[in-house]
C-alpha cells in the first residue's frame, strides 16, 4: 500500500495547475507537473518517469505547499569566503604584476613560492588550488618552460640558433 498523501490536497493541486498554466515550461514546470501527477498516480511511478527518487518528489511537494512556486526554485548554494582580504589580494596582485618578492627583489613566481610568501607575510595558509584560481582570476597564467630532451647538447643547440639567425 502506498504512503498516504496527506500533504497533497485538491486545493494544492488546483493551485499547482493554475501556476503550471502561467509558466512556460522549464524546470519549475516539470516539478509542478510531477506534483500534479503524484496526486493521480503512485509517487514511485512518477519518480521513475521523471528520473528522480520518490523522496525528491515528496520534497518538491513539501516545498511547494510551504512556499508556492518560489519554494520550487533552487536556492543559491554558498561558498567558503576567501581567506585573504581584498587589500591582501591587491598586494599579491602587485607582487605578480611587478614580478617582485614581498621584499621588493625581482622574482619568477611559482605557485609554491607564492603560497610561502602569503603564509610568511599574511599568516594565511592556502593550498595549491585556491592560489592557482586566484592567479587566474587576476588575469595571470602560468608559464611552462619548453621541454628539453635529456640527451640534448646545449652547445649544439646554441650553434644551431646562431646559424639559423644568420641564414635568415
Amino acid at each position: 500500500m502506498a504512503r498516504p498523501k496527506t500533504v497533497l490536497t485538491k486545493e494544492l493541486i488546483k493551485m499547482a495547475d493554475r501556476d503550471l498554466k502561467k509558466l512556460k515550461g522549464g524546470i519549475i514546470g516539470v516539478r509542478l507537473q510531477a506534483i500534479i501527477s503524484a496526486y493521480r498516480h503512485p509517487v514511485g511511478t512518477v519518480a521513475s518517469i521523471i528520473g528522480t527518487s520518490p523522496a525528491t518528489i515528496y520534497n518538491w511537494i513539501l516545498r511547494y505547499s510551504k512556499g508556492g512556486v518560489e519554494g520550487l526554485k533552487n536556492k543559491p548554494r554558498g561558498h567558503y569566503p576567501s581567506k585573504l582580504t581584498k587589500e591582501q589580494r591587491e598586494i599579491v596582485f602587485g607582487w605578480l604584476k611587478g614580478a617582485v618578492s614581498p621584499e621588493g627583489e625581482p622574482i619568477v613566481w611559482t605557485i609554491g613560492k607564492l603560497k610561502e610568501s602569503i603564509k610568511e607575510v599574511f599568516g594565511v595558509s592556502l593550498s595549491h588550488t585556491p592560489v592557482w584560481k586566484m592567479i587566474r582570476r587576476m588575469g595571470f597564467s602560468l608559464r611552462r618552460p619548453r621541454p628539453r630532451h635529456r640527451k640534448a647538447d646545449p652547445r649544439i643547440q646554441e650553434d644551431f640558433k646562431k646559424n639559423e639567425s644568420i641564414s635568415r
